[in-house]
């Protein structure tokens, strides 16, 4: 077995992981074998394709100590003997314990190129011996983790797109609610340190929904009236609120002031309204009571209307009459209403078709 010793370095540091001649494979000189790498680097990319084929072929030699010799000299290889994952996944059920701890080894050193092993690996940490137990543990941990980094490139690129395109490219807007919990990190990002495109941002991340509840912190925080962009990042805030639903619960004391709020409008008021209502019972129960406080509100509000219609048009339209000229009185009353409606919200020309029915 000492011919095996040189191959348990793991690798030999994944950059010089190789072996080349199989004459030399099997040699006990760990030296042998450094300078059989250090050939197989140094040759061309076809020559190495052969070498990979070769020993990839090894692995189905009725010989088992062919195919551990095999599938260690592509674990040394590492990286560039990707080709063999095929052979290498298959021989993870070898029925010799070496030729699988050194298959999984390959595979570990291979990385993320080799992830279409991941159910044979995933199975390998069962299995009875433990060298291959550990490779395969390793072998996984390392494509989960080049996954995420793979994810995380991707989300930074959407991100340049989203900037560079203004925001508006529906292929980008649906590529990144697809990417769901691992855009909202940079999608948070616009919403607190950029000046533009919070309400896309805002936009996504509801439509992520409750995967996106890391972000309700930032999407209570634009609920500001003071906020520079008020004007078009309340509605998505809210609006991404409620499509989380109950895993935003914690935006409803903020939702609340924005509803009791005129500073926003009444229609980002309303909004706020039915955002609570998706935000569990408590939610509901808080919109309930706001609704009908409003309806309170609007009932005075109508009432107080009507008593200072009835005080102030008929002034005004006597006003107005006495003051125009060839009997072009109601034409002067029509823009005589309107600026008083804009500035007193009294409506006369309600007022006065009602008194001259």
């Amino acid at each position: 077995m000492r011919r095996y010793q040189a191959l348990i370095l793991l690798c030999g540091g994944m950059a010089g992981c190789a072996a080349s001649l199989d004459q030399r494979l099997g040699s006990e000189d760990a030296q042998v074998q450094s300078s059989a790498v250090t050939k197989f680097n140094a040759s061309s990319p076809a020559s190495q394709a052969k070498v990979v084929e070769k020993l990839a072929k090894l692995l189905s030699n009725s010989d088992q100590h062919k195919r551990a010799e095999a599938a260690g000299a592509l674990m040394r290889i590492g990286y560039k003997s990707k080709s063999a994952v095929p052979e290498l996944t298959r021989a993870l059920n070898d029925s010799y314990d070496e030729v699988r701890k050194y298959a999984a080894g390959a595979l570990m050193c291979i990385g993320y190129e080799s992830k279409s092993a991941v159910p044979e690996l995933t199975q390998a940490l069962n299995d009875s011996y433990d060298e291959v137990r550990k490779y395969a543990a390793n072998a996984l941990k390392i494509i989960e983790t080049e996954d995420k980094a793979r994810a995380k490139s991707a989300t930074l690129q959407f991100i340049g797109r989203l900037v560079n395109e203004n925001g508006r490219n529906p292929e980008t807007v649906e590529a990144l609610v697809r990417m769901g919990s691992n855009a909202v990190p940079e999608l948070i990002k616009i919403l607190t340190n950029s000046e533009f495109h919070k309400d896309i941002a805002a936009m996504i991340l509801g439509r992520i929904g409750p995967k996106a509840k890391a972000a309700v912190p930032a999407l209570i925080k634009v609920l500001n009236v003071n906020e520079k962009y008020g004007l078009t990042i309340w509605g998505p805030a809210i609006e991404a609120l409620g499509r989380m639903g109950p895993a935003a619960a914690t935006a409803i004391p903020a939702l609340v002031k924005v509803s009791n709020n005129p500073s926003f409008g009444s229609y980002t008021q309303e909004q706020a309204i039915e955002a609570l209502k998706e935000l569990g019972p408590a939610g509901k129960a808080v919109a309930s009571k706001t609704e009908a406080q409003r309806n309170r509100e609007a009932v005075q509000r109508n009432r107080d209307l009507k008593k200072n219609q009835a005080q102030f048009c008929p002034t005004l339209l006597e006003t107005l009459r006495a003051g125009s000229r060839g009997g072009s009185w109601y034409g002067d009353f029509r823009v005589g209403q309107e600026l008083v409606q804009k500035v007193f919200d009294y409506d006369c020309a309600t007022w006065a078709s009602n008194q001259y029915r």
